[in-house]
C-alpha cells in the first residue's frame, strides 16, 4: 500500500508519457534482484529498429554475391530489423540464447510474425514470450526478448510487469478534482499547524501544463463554489505584469483571497524574486490564502521553487476512458442532473425540464466522447492530425453550454441537430487550420452525434418503436446502452464499463497504426531509462566498477564484431587497440575533408581534382569512382582506428593495465550515458546509439574492403559490380553515399565529354526502362534504399501507412 501511495503521489507530478519510466525506475531500486546489472544493460541497448544496420542485414539476406556481404548466423525467423539485437544478445548473454532456445524457429517464428500484442486481455501472469520457454525466463529476460524482436509490444509488456512487481492496479493515477487537491493542501496545513501555522496556505500549487491544457477555468468554477469568483485573482504573466503579481500576492495574503499566476515559463528570470517573496510572507497571513501557479516545462525553472510547491501535471488524461472519468469528475452533480444548466455551475441558465434530463445527459456523454476522441487522436500525429491541436477544457465547457441550451429548448417540433452540429463545429473547428483535418473533425461529429445512439429520444420520436441502440464508433456491438438518468453516479458507473484500451478504429485509423506509435513509445522509454539510470555526476567521475558494469556488454559486442571483420581490418584494429585513442592522422583528416568537399560541392575544385588527390590511395585506375572508393576506405579506417583506440583504452583501464587519459574518460562517460562520443560524431554523423554506431562503422569499413577489391580489378568498380540486381551496390555500406553519386556524375561527364551542369540523375525500377537511343554510361544497379510512407511491389510505388519499407533493384543512371 505504501508503494502505491508513493507512486500515485509522484506520478501525478509527471506527464503520462513518463509514468512508465517512473514505474520501472521505482521497481529497479526497490527490487534490485529482479534486474541483474548485465541483463539490464543489454535490455537498455538491444532494441530493434529499421536502421542502416538493419538495412545492411536485409541486403545481406537478399543476395550473398554483393560487395561486402557475408553469411549470417542469425536464425531465419529473426526479422532483418532485429538481427543486430540478436547479435548483441548472443554476444553478451549466451546463456539466455540457450535457455530461450532462440535457434528453434518452430517455437519463435509464429510469435515473431504475430501482429497481436504479447500481453493478452485479462492475462494475470507474466508470459510475454512463447509458452514453451516462458517458465524458464525471468520478467526482465522476457522484456529483453520483446524489446529485441517485438518492440511494438514493449510498452504494454513493461507496464504489465511493473504492475505485478509493484502490486499496482494500473500505472495511471486516479483523476484528481480541484476539491480533492484543496483537501490535500488542507491536510498538509493540519499536519504542519503545530510547527508552522498556515504553512500549507502559502504552499504554492504548481500546475505543470502542456499546450492546450488550461486548469484556470476549472479552478475558477471551483473557486465560485468556495470563496466566490470575485475572490480569485488571475494574472497572465508577461511583459509588465511582475509588479502587478507581487502587489496582488501581498494583498491576497492579507485578505485571504486566491491568486493564480499563469504562464510562469515566460518569465523564468523573474521567478527567483517570486520565490523570495513567497518565502518572506508574514507569519500572520490569512489562513484562507491560496497561491496557484501554472507553467509549461522549462529547463531553467528554479529547482527550489519546484521543491516548495505541490506539483500536479494538468494534461489530457491518457485514453478515452480516463479522459471521460476526468470530465465527469469535473462536472457537478447538479449540472448533470439539470438543476444547473450552465457548465460553469453559475446557475445563470434556466434549469432543464425533468422530461428532458435523460436526453440532455446522453447528449453530454456524446460530447464528452467526442472531446476525448479528438484529443486522443493527437497521440497519432501526423497520422491522426497533421499537428497537435490545442483542444482544451474551454472547448468542452463551451460545447456543454451549447448542448444544455439546445436540449433545454427542445419541444414537440424536435431538436435542432443542424444547429447543434454547426455550433460544435465552430467551437472545435476554430482550432483546426488544415482542410483535411477539418473534414476529419466534421466526420467525427456526424458519426457520434446521431439519433441512433440515443435511447432517450426527443419528443418527436415518442410513440415510435424504439430502435436498438447503435454502438459508439469503434466499440463492440455488445456495448451497454446509455443510462436514462441524469445521476452522476450512473454515468460514472457506465464509463467504468468502457474498455481500458482504445482500438484505432475508435479514431477512424487503420489497425496497424498502433505499431508505428508503439515503436516510437519503445524508443522513448528506453532512452528515458538510460538517462535516469546514469547520473551526469556519476558518469563524469572515474569508477572502475561502474565502468566494468556499464560498458561490459559494449566491450563484448565490440570483440564479437571485430572477430568477423576482414583480416586486414583486424590488424588495423589490433594496432590501434594497443594504445589509448588518439587523433586521426593528418592524411586521414585530409581524406575526410576531401570527401566532405566532394559531397557538398560536386562541381567545385575538390570535386574536379578528387582523382588526382587520392590516386595513390585508390591504388588502381584514377577514375572518379575509384578515387571515391579510396577516399571512403581511408576515411573508414581512420574512424575505425579512433573507435578501436577508445575501446582498447577502456578495456585496459578497466583491467588496470593502463592509466586513464582525458580522451578515454570523455569517451567512456558519453558511452555510459548512452551517447556517441563527440570525437566520433564530429567525424561521421552516424546512428545516435553507440552500439548501432559501432556496428555501422565496422560493417561499412568491412564492406569497403570488398568495394576496394573490385575497384582494383581491370575496368574498375563499375566493370566488376553493379551491373545487375544480383551484384547491386549497397548504398547503405557507404559513409557518404551522396559523394558516391557525385563521383558517378563526374564519371558520366568524363565519358560523355560534357560539363557537370548539363547532367541530371535519372532513376528507374527496371534496367529495361532506360531511355533508348542515348549513351547512358555509366548505369549502375544499387540497393540499400529506404522508402518512407510507401510500398514497393517490384515495379511501382503505392502509398502506405507503414513507417518505412525497403526497396530493391533500384537503378541509378546518369545521362
Amino acid at each position: 500500500k505504501l508503494v502505491e501511495l508513493v507512486y500515485t503521489a509522484v506520478s501525478r507530478a509527471m506527464f503520462n508519457k513518463d509514468q512508465l519510466a517512473l514505474a520501472v525506475h521505482l521497481a529497479r531500486n526497490l527490487l534490485p534482484a529482479q534486474f541483474p546489472t548485465e541483463e539490464w544493460s543489454v535490455f537498455l541497448n538491444c532494441s530493434s529498429s529499421l536502421s542502416d544496420g538493419a538495412a545492411n542485414t536485409a541486403s545481406k539476406r537478399e543476395s550473398g554475391s554483393r560487395p561486402g556481404t557475408a553469411a549470417s548466423s542469425t536464425p531465419s525467423w529473426v526479422r532483418a530489423e532485429s538481427a543486430d539485437a540478436y547479435e548483441q544478445i548472443a554476444a553478451a548473454l549466451p546463456g539466455l540464447v540457450a535457455t530461450a532456445q532462440l535457434q528453434e524457429g518452430r517455437i519463435w517464428a509464429p510469435w515473431a510474425a504475430s501482429t497481436a500484442s504479447v500481453v493478452g486481455p485479462g492475462d494475470g501472469g507474466v508470459e510475454f514470450v512463447p509458452a514453451a520457454v516462458a517458465g524458464r525466463l525471468s520478467g526482465l529476460q522476457q522484456l529483453t526478448l520483446v524489446a529485441a524482436f517485438r518492440p511494438d509490444s514493449l510498452p504494454v509488456a513493461t507496464a504489465k510487469l511493473m504492475c505485478q512487481l509493484l502490486h499496482l492496479p494500473n500505472l495511471s493515477p486516479p483523476p484528481l478534482s480541484m476539491r480533492q487537491l484543496l483537501q490535500k493542501t488542507s491536510e498538509s496545513m493540519d499536519s504542519n499547524h503545530e510547527s508552522s501555522a498556515g504553512a500549507a496556505s502559502v504552499e504554492p500549487v504548481l500546475f505543470v501544463t502542456t499546450p492546450g491544457a488550461d486548469p484556470s477555468q476549472e479552478l475558477a468554477a471551483f473557486a465560485e463554489t468556495q470563496v466566490g469568483r470575485d475572490r480569485l485573482h488571475e494574472v497572465a504573466m508577461g511583459q509588465g505584469q511582475a509588479e502587478v503579481a507581487l502587489q496582488l500576492l501581498k494583498e491576497c495574503t492579507r485578505t485571504g483571497d486566491w491568486l493564480l499566476l499563469k504562464n510562469l515559463h515566460l518569465v523564468v528570470s523573474w521567478l527567483p524574486l517570486l520565490e523570495k517573496e513567497v518565502h518572506n510572507l508574514p507569519p500572520d497571513r490569512h489562513e484562507g490564502f491560496r497561491l496557484f501557479l501554472t507553467s509549461e516545462p522549462h529547463g531553467k525553472f528554479p529547482a527550489t521553487l519546484l521543491e516548495s510547491s505541490l506539483k500536479v501535471v494538468f494534461e489530457a488524461p491518457p485514453g478515452i476512458k480516463m479522459n471521460l472519468q476526468h470530465t465527469y469528475a469535473s462536472w457537478s452533480t447538479d449540472f448533470l442532473a439539470g438543476t444547473t444548466a450552465a457548465a460553469t455551475g453559475t446557475g445563470t441558465v434556466q434549469p432543464v425540464p425533468a422530461q428532458l434530463v435523460p436526453l440532455r445527459a446522453q447528449l453530454l456523454f456524446l460530447l464528452a466522447w467526442f472531446n476525448a476522441v479528438i484529443q486522443e487522436r493527437r497521440n497519432y500525429v501526423p497520422y491522426g492530425w497533421s499537428t497537435a491541436y490545442d483542444f482544451s477544457v474551454a472547448d468542452l465547457r463551451a460545447g456543454a453550454d451549447v448542448v444544455s441550451r439546445i436540449a433545454s429548448s427542445t419541444d414537440q417540433s424536435g431538436m435542432d441537430w443542424q444547429q447543434l452540429l454547426g455550433l460544435l463545429q465552430v467551437i472545435y473547428g476554430g482550432r483546426v487550420d488544415a482542410e483535411h483535418d477539418a473534414r476529419v473533425l466534421v466526420a467525427h461529429l456526424k458519426a457520434i452525434f446521431t439519433l441512433d445512439l440515443l435511447t432517450a429520444r426527443p419528443p418527436t420520436t415518442t410513440g415510435r418503436r424504439q430502435q436498438q441502440q447503435q454502438r459508439l464508433p469503434g466499440l463492440s456491438q455488445t456495448a451497454t446502452p446509455l443510462p436514462l438518468t441524469g445521476a452522476k453516479q450512473d454515468w460514472q458507473a457506465y464509463v467504468a464499463t468502457l474498455p481500458d484500451t482504445d482500438a484505432p478504429e475508435v479514431f477512424g485509423l487503420p489497425a496497424n497504426i498502433e505499431r508505428a506509435v508503439a515503436l516510437g513509445s519503445s524508443k522513448r522509454l528506453l532512452a528515458a531509462l538510460r538517462q535516469m539510470g546514469t547520473a551526469q555526476a556519476a558518469a563524469a567521475a572515474f569508477d572502475r566498477q561502474v565502468w566494468a558494469d556499464q560498458l561490459q556488454p559494449l566491450l563484448k559486442l565490440w570483440d564479437q564484431l571485430v572477430s568477423t571483420a576482414p583480416p586486414g581490418l583486424r590488424q588495423v584494429i589490433a594496432a590501434a587497440s594497443s594504445a589509448v585513442a588518439r587523433p586521426a592522422s593528418a592524411a586521414a583528416r585530409a581524406a575526410a575533408v576531401a570527401a566532405a568537399a566532394v559531397a557538398a560541392n560536386p562541381g567545385g575544385p575538390a570535386s574536379r581534382d578528387v582523382a588526382a588527390t587520392s590516386s595513390a590511395s585508390a591504388g588502381g585506375s584514377d577514375g572518379p569512382v575509384e578515387s571515391f572508393v579510396g577516399l571512403e576506405r581511408q576515411f573508414g579506417m581512420a574512424l575505425l582506428k579512433q573507435i578501436a583506440g577508445v575501446m582498447g583504452g577502456i578495456k585496459a583501464v578497466v583491467t588496470g593495465d593502463a592509466s586513464l587519459s582525458a580522451s578515454v574518460q570523455a569517451a567512456a562517460s558519453a558511452l555510459i550515458q548512452g551517447q556517441v562520443p563527440t570525437a566520433w560524431d564530429s567525424q561521421w554523423e552516424g546512428p545516435s546509439s553507440p552500439l548501432d554506431y559501432i556496428r555501422s562503422t565496422i560493417r561499412r569499413a568491412s564492406a569497403l574492403e570488398a568495394w576496394h577489391s573490385f575497384s582494383q580489378k581491370p575496368g574498375g568498380l563499375l566493370a566488376n559490380a553493379g551491373s545487375g540486381p544480383q551484384d547491386a551496390l549497397d548504398l547503405g555500406q557507404l559513409f557518404r553515399p551522396g559523394a558516391f553519386l557525385n563521383a558517378l556524375r563526374q564519371q558520366a561527364a568524363r565519358n560523355a565529354g560534357v560539363p557537370l551542369s548539363d547532367l541530371k540523375l535519372c532513376s528507374v525500377w527496371q534496367g529495361g526502362r532506360l531511355p533508348k537511343g542515348r549513351d547512358c554510361s555509366p548505369a549502375v544497379h544499387v540497393c540499400g534504399v529506404i522508402l518512407q510512407g510507401a510500398l514497393f511491389d517490384g515495379s511501382s510505388l503505392s502509398p502506405a501507412w507503414q513507417v518505412c519499407m525497403r526497396a530493391k533493384g533500384w537503378v541509378l543512371q546518369q545521362e
